[in-house]
């Protein structure tokens, strides 16, 4: 089964998430000098609306980390990580019974402004010359206030294929970003730009892919096709 025809499908299976992506999880952390640091480690949930700025003048986000859950917890900017990967664990429901398993959620840092003085991190749905990304933050404004829905330590039941471990669903803001490029949102309805705008002025290099967004063939529901296309048809 192609893999964008998993979402199509999202109401046939249910996950119930015993993991809150943004606690203090086991994880790996990449750093780019080459050093690995092994543990616990946390992303702290960003408010959309504002811009955090640490005490030392750099707007980047940061990653607590632990080496055991009693020891000293330490932080470490974006600007410093090359990946973290944390081990999620989940229940998925089979045949009325839920069965635990575990996955791997690799997350990367992107930059968030055009001057790329600001990095946060993201979970890489997928990979390549473009990446598709996720976040899960908070928005509020004068009419709205939405979140995303695994901030729950408790867990989140979510609806959609396992083979996609939910990560469409999981986060409010997809992104797109090329390499050394800011991280573009690309399926927020709150943008001023129709999604099939955005889209066709993000990939406007490949005419074959704007003409199947043009023409309704890739909706916003086919992100994840929409990027793969790309990346194999499109990508110098």
């Amino acid at each position: 089964m192609k893999k964008n025809s998993y979402l199509i499908i999202a109401l046939l299976c249910a996950i119930n998430y015993s993991f809150a992506q943004y606690g203090m999880t086991k994880a790996s952390i990449y750093f780019k000098s080459g050093e690995v640091k092994s543990g616990f480690a946390s992303i702290p949930m960003e408010n959309g609306d504002l811009s955090p700025i640490n005490p030392f003048g750099k707007p980047n986000e940061k990653v607590r980390y632990k080496a055991t859950k009693k020891s000293k917890r330490k932080k470490f900017e974006a600007r410093l990580i090359d990946s973290i990967v944390f081990t999620v664990t989940y229940t998925e429901r089979i045949d009325e019974k839920r069965v635990k398993k575990t996955r791997d959620a690799k997350y990367i840092p992107v930059f968030l402004d055009k001057k790329k003085k600001k990095q946060g991190f993201a979970e890489l749905i997928v990979d390549g010359k473009v990446k598709l990304v996720g976040r899960t933050v908070s928005y509020t404004d004068k009419t709205m206030t939405h979140h995303g829905t695994s901030v729950d330590a408790g867990g989140t039941t979510i609806t959609c294929p396992p083979e996609y471990s939910c990560l469409m669903q999981e986060h409010n803001d997809l992104l797109v970003v090329r390499e050394g490029h800011k991280a573009i949102k690309i399926n927020q309805l709150s943008l001023s730009k129709a999604f099939k705008q955005r889209a066709s002025e993000f990939f406007s290099d490949c005419s074959s892919l704007v003409s199947k967004i043009e023409n309704k063939e890739f909706k916003k529901k086919d992100l994840i096709a929409i990027v793969e296309y790309y990346n194999s048809n499109c990508a110098k």
